[in-house]
């Protein structure tokens, strides 16, 4: 007499998400759906393979995947073992010219009351507009040390302008916009007349 044993294990199988992505405001791409690889040819081929993503439109990252679950195929399927994987859905800035920024000058003669420049963006919503008096390097970029404020400077005398005022739009779904306008107070004339 003699005996032997017969031992058939799992296969492996990994389901697999491919990333995708967009620039914030476009309409989203077509998500390609996940694809299956290990299984033996022929077999599996009921698998649902289309893929959704976690919703949002902000800029950040969402969760791409299948509605298969692990423990849910291994019960249908036990010749198998399963590994499902997720994709990556990215959302990334818009470009800083969707914010509309825009700043006008200040040109006035002497009148004893401040004047500022005008700015405004478009997008208001999440848009946070900051001011400084603090030029950039002659490739136009703000050093880290410059100090911006919500509070856009006002001039009342001559001898304080010209000055150029720069500003810039922040907003969490678009690249920083920047633009700059000038104050500029001039000399009241006055006259003096004896009788």
């Amino acid at each position: 007499y003699a005996s032997a044993t017969v031992t058939i294990t799992k296969k492996a199988v990994t389901i697999s998400v491919a990333d995708n992505g967009k620039v914030y405001g476009e309409a989203d791409p077509t998500l390609a759906d996940a694809t299956m690889s290990g299984q033996i040819t022929g077999e599996l081929t009921a698998v649902a393979l289309g893929v959704t993503r976690e919703e949002g439109e902000d800029v950040g990252t969402y969760t791409i995947s299948t509605s298969l679950t692990k423990a849910g195929l291994e019960d249908t399927y036990t010749d198998y073992t399963f590994t499902v994987g997720t994709g990556t859905f990215t959302i990334t800035a818009a470009a800083a010219a969707g914010l509309g920024l825009s700043a006008t000058a200040y040109s006035g003669e002497y009148d004893g009351e401040p004047h500022s420049i005008t700015a405004s963006a478009t997008v208001t919503e999440g848009t946070t507009l900051y001011y400084t008096t603090t030029a950039p390097d002659a490739e136009g970029n703000f050093s880290e040390g410059t100090e911006w404020s919500t509070t856009n400077p006002a001039y009342t005398h001559v001898a304080e302008t010209p000055v150029t005022v720069y500003v810039k739009a922040e907003n969490s779904n678009y690249e920083t916009a920047y633009a700059s306008a000038t104050v500029t107070i001039t000399k009241k004339a006055v006259t003096i007349s004896v009788a």
